[in-house]
């Protein structure tokens, strides 16, 4: 069996009570492969090639990170993981944009 992605949440003490979310389930590119690419962005547009087998990716910047960061015109969490999924085929870039350039490694794993 393949590898997948499988995303499960509840959010508890919500005032409508709990929320259940998932789960949601990621399938893997076809040869099941994975790749990881830890860089620390720059000031300006920095753009991360992507795998042409990749369905997705997870980014995961380094926790004590403060640079804003963002990613084609969206500003992503400066520390929590932002998970994106593709179509077919993938993008052939990733355009980070950074004001400040970054001190910490920010990961992104591709799937």
């Amino acid at each position: 069996m393949g590898g997948r992605v499988t995303i499960q949440a509840s959010l508890n003490g919500l005032p409508q009570g709990t929320l259940t979310v998932g789960p949601l389930t990621i399938s893997p590119n076809s040869d099941n492969l994975a790749e990881t690419d830890n860089n620390i962005f720059p000031t300006g547009l920095f753009e991360l090639t992507v795998p042409t087998w990749a369905v997705g990716c997870i980014i995961q910047p380094s926790p004590s990170n403060t640079s804003a960061i963002e990613l084609g015109g969206v500003f992503i969490s400066r520390t929590g993981p932002t998970l994106i999924t593709f179509d077919d085929p993938p993008p052939a870039v990733l355009p980070f944009t950074t004001t400040v350039a970054m001190t910490t490694e920010t990961t992104v794993t591709y799937f």
